[in-house]
């Protein structure tokens, strides 16, 4: 009897030792906040490297080529660039953005064309067209990721509209309202 009596004191023991072990790491909101707060860098040298890498680095050169394209670039194209954005589902994209992409993929081509063709041949005159050939091709391929991929959207809403169709009839039909069944296909259909 006595050592029931020890056992279960024991127990409660350990018990309210871990619980108060728990209990006491769980901090409230506002001392979790001021914990973040305090191990923040102070100097703007900190917090700029905080950003990514490819943010310090890559957008400002993407930033300025977008300004140096979109001077030759006409604004009619600049306007179908961004009908080709939303069909390819990239509304968050600025076109501005993906001119500086398309400037910047540009640039990649005509270095690593330009170097594989003067590895392959020492000819001025093929070094030379190699490098405009990898403009070129750089410059073009963010068109064609930016087509493939309105194309695989577009081929995936056509697949799935006649099932939102289904889903919008029988919503109806069951009594919903048209813009309480178009929730409901929205809720239910992917993407």
């Amino acid at each position: 009897m006595e050592a029931a009596l020890f056992a279960l004191i024991m127990f409660i023991a350990i018990l309210m030792i871990v619980g108060s072990l728990v209990l006491g790491q769980q901090l409230d909101p506002v001392q979790a906040r001021l914990q973040q707060i305090a191990v923040r860098p102070r100097s703007l040298e900190e917090l700029e490297l905080q950003r990514p890498l490819s943010e310090r680095t890559f957008k400002p050169i993407i930033n300025s080529l977008s300004r140096l394209v979109g001077r030759f670039y006409p604004q009619n194209t600049v306007r179908g660039l961004a009908l080709k954005l939303k069909r390819a589902g990239m509304e968050h994209t600025s076109t501005e953005f993906f001119l500086g992409v398309k400037g910047f993929a540009a640039l990649v081509g005509l270095v690593a064309v330009s170097a594989l063709v003067n590895l392959i041949t020492s000819d001025g005159t093929q070094t030379l067209i190699g490098a405009v050939a990898g403009l070129v091709l750089g410059f073009m391929a963010p068109d064609f990721f930016l087509g493939n991929k309105a194309g695989k959207r577009n081929n995936l809403i056509l697949e799935a509209l006649p099932d939102a169709l289904d889903l919008l009839t029988i919503s109806v039909e069951a009594g919903l309202g048209f813009d309480a069944a178009l929730v409901k296909v929205t809720e239910k259909m992917k993407g």
